[in-house]
């Protein structure tokens, strides 16, 4: 994706930030993790799936570093 497409992708979330405390990679990270699990329960098809009991919507992150993956809630 280039670079463009992506800060569009993610404009969103990262306009939601605001002047908190520590690292802004980190609070960039997190917010559109955020965004985006916002943005999956909009969708009625999906929704419907999570009423059924068919499908969880879970935000979360992968550390390059660690290879561990974090709940973001």
């Amino acid at each position: 994706m280039c670079g463009a497409r992506l800060r569009k992708a993610i404009a969103g979330a990262i306009g939601q930030l605001n002047k908190s405390a520590g690292d802004l990679i980190e609070n960039a990270v997190v917010a559109n993790v955020r965004y985006q699990v916002k943005k999956l329960e909009r969708s009625d098809l999906l929704m419907q799936l999570v009423r059924e009991s068919k499908l969880q919507i879970i935000g979360g992150r992968y550390d390059l570093d660690t290879e561990g993956v974090a709940i973001v809630t």
